[in-house]
């Protein structure tokens, strides 16, 4: 109960992005869930979503292809921002998911990060 009694919380700015036209709002460092979720939706920003059925084999494959590609980024450069250097506005930029969508495109596939 004293720790309770003495945490405050941290008000932090949302990581933003935006999705085919709406503004998409997230929880930023320590939490990795809206660095991450800005990757993806970045990355399925380039992938033909509506030309596929809505949960069919290929639509549940491009959602896989963008976890698969964010999760690796999200292990290796997320952390709590207090106390490490997170690359944030590179991780959400619209910029770095073309690059990263380019290497899917290419045949590539989720790059491999030190444990």
């Amino acid at each position: 109960e004293a720790d309770l009694a003495g945490y405050r919380a941290v008000r932090r700015t949302p990581v933003r992005t935006t999705y085919r036209g709406h503004t998409v709002l997230g929880m930023p460092p320590p939490s990795s869930g809206g660095p991450t979720l800005a990757l993806m939706l970045n990355l399925l920003e380039h992938a033909d979503m509506g030309g596929v059925g809505f949960n069919g084999a290929e639509y549940l494959a491009r959602l896989s292809d963008a976890q698969n590609m964010a999760w690796p980024d999200r292990n290796e450069y997320i952390a709590d921002a207090d106390f490490e250097d997170v690359p944030l506005g590179d991780l959400t930029s619209k910029a770095y998911a073309a690059a990263r969508y380019h290497e899917l495109t290419r045949g590539g596939t989720a790059r491999l990060v030190r444990p």
